[in-house]
C-alpha cells in the first residue's frame, strides 16, 4: 500500500467513526466532501458541503467532527475553472457544540485544488486559519474525498477497520475554575498525558500531584508530554493551574488519565490563576 493509498484509508476510518454522530450534512448541497485537515501530522476531521453557481460558491463547513468542539461555520468562495481550483473561507460560525469562548476560534481561508480521475477523485491544498484580527493561528493541509463515495464504501471498510482496529469509548470531561473530578483506578501504575486542547497558543500550567509539583510554568504543545505515576496512596489528588492564557484565552489543557485500557481525557479550561482538581481513587488488590 503506497502513502497516498494510506492516507486515503486514514480519512475513511476517520469517517466512519464521525458519521453517524456529526452534524447533518444538508441534502440541498450539491457538493459535500469530507477528510481531514493536517497540522504538524495531528489530524482533525473536516467536511464541506456547497453549492457552486458560475464560479461562485456558498455553503458551509464541519470541524471536529463528533467530539465537543464540533463547529458548523458559514462558506464562501470561488471555483477557478482554469486551474480546477478553489478558494474557500469560513466567515462565520453558524453553530457549535464547544464551550470555548467564540473570539478565541480560528477561521479557515484553503487553496484546494481538484486531483485524480474517475474512482480516485479528491480535493488537495493547504490552509491558513486566522483570528477576527486576522492574527494566523495556524497553517496546514487539507485532504477530502467525495462523500458520496465514501458512503458506497462505509459498510465494506467498517467491517475492515472494526475487525483490525478496536475502538475505545472514551468520554471527554470539560472542568472549569475550582471544579473537582472524581476517578476509581483499577491499575496502581498510571500515566498522565498533558497536551494543548486545540491549537497551540503559549498556555502555560502548573501540574501538582499532591504535594509535589511535576510541571512548573510548563508551555503546553501538541507534542504530549507522558507523566507515569504510581499510585501508592488510596486517594491521589492532581492539581492543573493556569500561570498564563496564552494567545487566545482562556487556558485550555488537555490532561488524559490513562489506567489501562481506560482513558479519560479531561479539558481544563482556565483563567490565569485559577485551578481544576482530579482526584484519583485507587482500591490496593
Amino acid at each position: 500500500m503506497n502513502s497516498q493509498q494510506i492516507i486515503r484509508v486514514k480519512i475513511l476510518a476517520i469517517f466512519i467513526l464521525c458519521f453517524f454522530k456529526s452534524i447533518n450534512g444538508s441534502d440541498n448541497f450539491k457538493f459535500s466532501y469530507t477528510g481531514i485537515i493536517i497540522i504538524d501530522n495531528k489530524q482533525l476531521s473536516f467536511s464541506i458541503y456547497f453549492n457552486k453557481k458560475k464560479g461562485k460558491l456558498e455553503g458551509y463547513s464541519l470541524t471536529n467532527i463528533g467530539n465537543q468542539n464540533e463547529t458548523k461555520s458559514k462558506l464562501s468562495g470561488l471555483y477557478f475553472k482554469s486551474d480546477k481550483s478553489y478558494q474557500l473561507v469560513e466567515t462565520g460560525i453558524i453553530e457549535t457544540k464547544s464551550k470555548i469562548d467564540t473570539n478565541s476560534f480560528c477561521f479557515i481561508k484553503m487553496q484546494l485544488f481538484e486531483k485524480g480521475k474517475l474512482g480516485n477523485k479528491r480535493l488537495e491544498g493547504y490552509f491558513t486559519a486566522s483570528l477576527k484580527n486576522d492574527s494566523i493561528c495556524t497553517e496546514g493541509k487539507i485532504l477530502l474525498i467525495p462523500k458520496k463515495k465514501i458512503e458506497k464504501k462505509l459498510k465494506k471498510i467498517e467491517k475492515k477497520i472494526s475487525t483490525n482496529v478496536p475502538l475505545k469509548n472514551e468520554t471527554t470531561t470539560i472542568l472549569k475554575s475550582g471544579d473537582e473530578h472524581l476517578l476509581y483506578c483499577k491499575n496502581q501504575i498510571i500515566k498522565v498525558e498533558i497536551s494543548d486542547a486545540d491549537l497551540e497558543d503559549g498556555d502555560r500550567i502548573e501540574l501538582k500531584i499532591n504535594d509535589n509539583v511535576v510541571l512548573d510554568n510548563y508551555t503546553t504543545t501538541k507534542k504530549i508530554m507522558t507523566i507515569t505515576y504510581n499510585l501508592v496512596k488510596e486517594e491521589t489528588n492532581i492539581y492543573v493551574k493556569s500561570i498564563s492564557d496564552g494567545k487566545s484565552p482562556p487556558n485550555t489543557s488537555v490532561v488524559k488519565i490513562i489506567d489501562g485500557d481506560n482513558v479519560n481525557p479531561i479539558i481544563a479550561e482556565m483563567k490565569k490563576d485559577q485551578t481544576v482538581k482530579i482526584k484519583l481513587v485507587y482500591e490496593k488488590k
